[in-house]
């Protein structure tokens, strides 16, 4: 249970301290990967929620922006998904993981976000929420592969 604690709170705060998509956005995704090899899907899953929220709820997700957040929860829950489903291999885990969320966020920024956000925001949110997330969730798989397996040591 401590362990899950830690990891709520290091997700939770980092949206918090940082606010740079690059930075940001493979160390959320390391700490998604690393829980779900560490305490398994499920627990990982409930962590997916955490980073968005503590961000709304902060103030450093604008509330106008407050329909993405179920788009960007259900790519971290596929991101734990993919890992999970192909954890024996975690390198093609991260793989399909990454992918999985990157295609989900592709689609739903430029299909199903139009019809809950303002025009103005659609193009810096399909930006945001496409290629950039392949890239950080690839990034902070590796990250936490790297970090897991020093960590076994």
């Amino acid at each position: 249970m401590y362990e899950w604690a830690i990891f709520a709170v290091c997700i939770s705060s980092i949206p918090l301290i940082l606010h740079q998509q690059w930075i940001t956005g493979p160390i959320v995704n390391a700490i998604l990967v690393a829980a779900t090899f560490r305490l398994g899907a499920g627990k990982a899953l409930t962590l997916a929620i955490l980073p968005s929220a503590a961000a709304l709820a902060a103030g450093t997700l604008p509330f106008v922006l407050a329909p993405t957040l179920p788009v960007i929860i259900l790519g971290n829950m596929l991101l734990i998904a993919g890992v999970h489903v192909l954890q024996t291999k975690p390198i093609l885990g991260v793989i399909l993981g990454a992918g999985v969320k990157f295609i989900w966020l592709t689609i739903a920024s430029q299909w199903i976000l139009q019809f809950f956000l303002p025009e103005k925001f659609l193009g810096n949110i399909a930006t945001m929420l496409s290629w950039p997330q392949l890239a950080t969730a690839l990034l902070g798989g590796a990250i936490a592969l790297g970090i897991l397996h020093i960590w076994k040591k």
